[in-house]
């Protein structure tokens, strides 16, 4: 636990700062004397100490402090883990807490000092890990490289600036509006995540359900996003490489961590895919979740094969549309979809083989284009519409529950027998990005390219469009994706 520290923790302190190898027992004087200044008061204010603290005692501390006759430039002047307890996080972690409490305090620069000796190998791969980059021999500072912009002066001092973004935060649940776009810290990224610039994110229907406050396991205030498009800035572990193109999605984004509505996000290494295209940003940003649903429904929930026929019930949402695009590459029939009869041309112009207007009643009319009924349903509506869905579907068909537009999700008293007709074959689909092979999204992206493939786009729109752009989404006048772009 990191609090801070109080003035019956110096001998411990003192102990701490000898075990980490930072000061050997006959130089402590100075550290010493820099805490009792600290306690009584005597030194300038805005000096912090913090110590890392747990059932055997203290484990870690940081001293740090205002440097005097400058405007918001601050100095590390210590920080030290036992040595028994180094290799563990402890130093990143006090680090952390150092750089939150500088910039809560308008901090805005900080000058880090280390040493250049053997010794000290493990301090500067802490601070590597952490982003940092070397700046000079002289006196081995070190600044961070992704979250600090760094400039030197002719003698040799250097100096890092505190850097923020924009990002659009959700206090709670509410209307569109409710949706602000707020400064933030730039995140810093620890080994094994990835630091993302995000350049477009498409917008997704659990993203609606969060701001309903329809979504579980949301902690507010959040930055919503279950997606993100952009180059990699940082990736302090090695699995990319920094100016990558990558996108990354779900894994808990914009639910239990920030997520992709933002300059910015800090994301799981697991959750992000590589990819090369020349493409604008806008069409890429439309395609990760899109992709990854359409691909996952067709092919584990299913199992999809060519010339096999497909209803897609909620045509025109961007998953229907996507779908229809993949099943007309698969080669099969595809049968979509729409309340609104002005929607049918965006639906023919993708391919789709028979545009069926939704009045909530549909099987009939499938059944008299094929009387045994598809081999293949997509459910996107939700459950108000499955038994109808379930009823235009074949005997030994599949139906898979993917989507859930009209915002319900479940069956009341569901009695498979009666609910279920005979020998039609329910599953569902939910995915993540590990369902969306590297390889797929390359090839989809390259069909873009080449003109053999489409991206159903509705309309993208501006950073500071987000109200707008969610209002559009809640009220289901879209045809297709919507995307923002940074």
């Amino acid at each position: 636990m990191i609090r801070a520290a109080e003035d019956s923790d110096v001998e411990m302190i003192i102990e701490v700062a000898v075990e980490s190898g930072l000061f050997g027992a006959g130089e402590t004087a100075p550290v010493r004397g820099m805490l009792a200044a600290y306690f009584a008061r005597s030194e300038a204010e805005g000096h912090g100490t913090v110590v890392d603290a747990d059932d055997d005692g203290l484990v870690g501390v940081a001293y740090y402090e205002p440097k005097p006759a400058t405007d918001g430039v601050w100095d590390l002047t210590m920080l030290a883990v036992r040595s028994v307890r180094q290799g563990a996080g402890r130093g990143a972690a006090l680090l952390g807490s150092v750089e939150d409490d500088v910039q809560r305090k308008a901090g805005r620069m900080m000058l880090i000092e280390t040493s250049a000796h053997a010794a000290q190998a493990r301090a500067r791969r802490l601070y590597a890990r952490a982003g940092y980059d070397e700046a000079a021999r002289i006196a081995d500072y070190w600044s961070r490289a992704t979250t600090w912009s760094c400039s030197s002066s002719a003698w040799g001092s250097h100096t890092e600036m505190l850097r923020s973004m924009k990002a659009i935060v959700l206090d709670g649940p509410g209307p569109p509006e409710a949706l602000t776009i707020r400064e933030l810290p730039v995140p810093r990224p620890e080994p094994g995540w990835v630091l993302l610039e995000v350049k477009a994110f498409g917008l997704n229907r659990s993203e609606l359900h969060t701001r309903l406050g329809l979504a579980h396991g949301v902690t507010f205030p959040r930055v919503l996003g279950i997606e993100a498009a952009g180059v990699v800035a940082d990736c302090p572990g090695g699995e990319l490489e920094v100016g990558q193109q990558a996108c990354a999605m779900m894994g808990g984004m914009g639910r239990t961590f920030d997520g992709g509505y933002a300059q910015y996000t800090c994301v799981p290494a697991s959750q992000v895919i590589p990819f090369t295209s020349s493409l604008d940003w806008a069409t890429i940003g439309a395609v990760p979740e899109m992709l990854q649903t359409s691909h996952g429904s067709l092919t584990v929930g299913l199992d999809a094969q060519p010339g096999q026929s497909i209803l897609i019930r909620g045509g025109t949402s961007s998953i229907g549309m996507a779908t229809a695009v993949l099943a007309k590459q698969l080669g099969m029939t595809v049968l979509s979809t729409t309340r609104n009869p002005r929607k049918a041309a965006a639906l023919e112009d993708i391919g789709v083989d028979h545009v069926i207007i939704d009045d909530g009643d549909v099987a009939d009319r499938v059944h008299g284009l094929l009387p045994p009924g598809v081999d293949t349903a997509l459910e996107l509506i939700g459950t108000p519409t499955l038994p109808d869905t379930l009823r235009a579907t074949r005997v030994h068909g599949v139906v898979c529950f993917t989507g859930m537009l009209s915002n319900e999700w479940t069956v009341k008293d569901f009695y498979p027998i009666d609910y279920i007709p005979r020998g039609v074959r329910l599953t569902a689909y939910g995915g993540d990005a590990n369902d969306l092979p590297a390889e797929t999204l390359q090839s989809f992206l390259d069909a873009v390219a080449a003109d053999e493939a489409a991206v159903p786009i509705d309309r993208v729109y501006r950073f500071e469009q987000i109200a707008e752009a969610h209002a559009a989404m809640e009220a289901g006048t879209a045809s297709g994706k919507l995307v923002v772009t940074t």
